[in-house]
This record gives C-alpha cells, structure tokens and sequence, in this order.
C-alpha cells in the first residue's frame, strides 16, 4: 500500500481525512439506531458497520486510536451488566432456573433488592441484549 505525505495511510478518498464533524455526526446516528433495539442481529450488524469503517478510514493519529479501548470499556460493561443480573437478580420472571444461589435477607428498606436466589435463562437473556444494546452504543460513540 502507498504511504501518503506525513506517514498516514490513505482511506477511500485519498489522503484528505474525513471531517470530525462527519465522524460525530456517523457516530451519533449509529449509537441513536443502538439505543432504538434490542434485536442482538441489529446490533451486531451496527457493531460491524462500525469496526468496519473505523479500520478503512480513520486517519493514522492518536486520538483515532481510541477505538480499541472503548471496545475494552464496552466488554467490561457486558460482562458486569451479567454479573449484577445475577448477584442482584433481575425483574423479569422465568421459568427455566439454571441455578440458585443462596439468598442474603435484607433490611425492610431495601425492599425490590435482592442478592442472590434463582438465576433464570430469561433473566440472563434480557440482561445480555440490554448490556449488548449499552456496548455497542459506546463502541459507535468511540468509532
């Protein structure tokens, strides 16, 4: 591939870059079709768009580079999303518990809060698609 002038690579239209004003404007237009699903096809495909035009046409800067950590950030967000559906539970009800865990009384105050208890497929489900939607929409903000 031919450098361009100042050692950054040339996207699909040449040397110029994209204007940042473009980049927020795509950006923000991805993370708005983010937040309007839960559909995990939706999302992965926005999840694809993205990565996809981030590696074709970000300049070759420091400040572009910002891309893998808030894929960083958006999978540590999924993976506690997970872990609080299941130490606090979930609102939504299930009929298939994958497990139990041993439930902690709370004071009368902290009534709706629970730790522990039944661990439902539904309620992993839910919590996924929901810390999917979150995920992705940081991974477009950060695009």
């Amino acid at each position: 591939m031919r450098e361009a002038a100042g050692g950054a690579r040339p996207g699909p239209r040449g040397a110029a870059g994209v204007h940042a004003g473009a980049w927020w404007l795509w950006a923000l237009a991805l993370g708005t079709g983010a937040t309007r699903t839960t559909n995990p096809l939706l999302l992965a495909l926005l999840l694809t768009v993205s990565a996809y035009v981030v590696v074709t046409c970000r300049p070759d800067t420091p400040a572009a580079r910002s891309y893998t950590a808030f894929v960083r950030l958006a999978l540590a967000v999924l993976v506690i999303r997970l872990v609080f559906a299941v130490a606090l539970g979930s609102p939504i009800p299930g009929t298939h518990v994958l497990l139990t865990l041993p439930e902690v009384p709370l004071p009368h105050w902290a009534q709706g809060i629970r730790l522990g208890g039944r661990v439902t497929a539904e309620s992993l489900v839910f919590a996924l698609y929901d810390g999917l939607k979150l995920a992705t929409l940081l991974i477009c903000v950060g695009a």
